[in-house]
């Protein structure tokens, strides 16, 4: 980790952490009023967002104006990474993919117990695929709080191309291998004619990771993004830098399960994976 000091006399030389706009700072007689627009993330580059470590900054900082800045020291985002509920094609054990297929009562039941569960603990934005089961699943675990809900297309769930809508049970018997190498060797996975590979999926959740969650490392406290099985898996394995080979490795999502991460300087840590707030033996 690289450290900014500020005391009445040095000179920050740290031109190679920051954009060109921040070097050669001036340190702490030049900031009376304009130090607030210096911690800021927006200024620096992702490895230096959130580095709030009150002990390494000058007595006049930390008990002055901006204290609120520093107190708390190397701050950490929670990102609650959660499966929508069920569906009626996931109990018939149909591909859904991109199609857009709304909970089943049950699915609905489970969302509301997740909410519960959730209700009193603080979220600063939900980010949702914008298929309906998934929009639907966040909704209903909002409940009645204010909270925004961010609909992002990168965070749909695998495109499976012809074999969507069709039981797993009859594509594991089409002699092309696909869905066993899918759920068995992901690493080895060839979509159908219109789907998508693992590659191109991991693509576009590892842009909305940079965009949506990296780079608010410095905003949000409390985040929770709402998605699909396949999406999940590639969302964990970018957070993870894990390899294809791992895609499933993770423990079992059932529907409305909730994973916890943790985000601190830049990097992803799993502290609970998968957890459920209902009886899966009775689902």
């Amino acid at each position: 980790m690289f450290i900014i000091r500020y005391d009445s006399t040095s000179t920050v030389y740290t031109v190679h952490h920051y954009s060109a706009s921040l070097q050669r700072i001036i340190t702490a007689h030049h900031y009376s009023e304009s130090l607030q627009y210096i911690i800021t993330a927006h200024h620096y580059n992702t490895s230096l967002q959130r580095i709030i470590i009150a002990h390494h900054y000058s007595t006049w900082i930390v008990s002055g104006r901006y204290a609120h800045l520093f107190s708390k020291g190397i701050l950490v985002m929670l990102i609650y990474l959660v499966r929508h509920g069920e569906t009626e094609w996931n109990k018939a054990h149909r591909l859904q993919g991109r199609s857009d297929i709304k909970l089943n009562e049950k699915g609905r039941e489970l969302a509301l117990i997740t909410g519960k569960a959730f209700e009193d603990r603080s979220l600063d934005v939900i980010f949702s695929s914008p298929l309906i089961r998934a929009y639907e699943t966040a909704s209903l675990i909002r409940g009645h709080r204010d909270t925004s809900i961010v609909c992002d297309d990168r965070i749909k769930e695998i495109c499976f191309g012809d074999y969507e809508g069709k039981e797993t049970e009859e594509l594991m018997k089409d002699g092309s291998g696909r869905l066993q190498a899918f759920f068995g060797e992901t690493e080895k996975y060839d979509p159908p004619d219109g789907g998508e590979s693992i590659d191109e999926l991991r693509a576009r959740t590892q842009s909305f990771l940079d965009d949506k969650i990296l780079a608010c490392e410095n905003i949000y406290d409390n985040v929770m993004i709402v998605a699909h099985g396949a999406c999940n898996c590639s969302i964990r394995l970018n957070m993870l830098k894990l390899p294809n080979d791992q895609f499933w490795k993770g423990a079992y999502q059932h529907n409305c399960c909730v994973s916890t991460i943790e985000l601190k300087n830049g990097k992803y840590t799993m502290q609970d994976e998968c957890r459920t707030y209902y009886d899966v033996c009775d689902s």
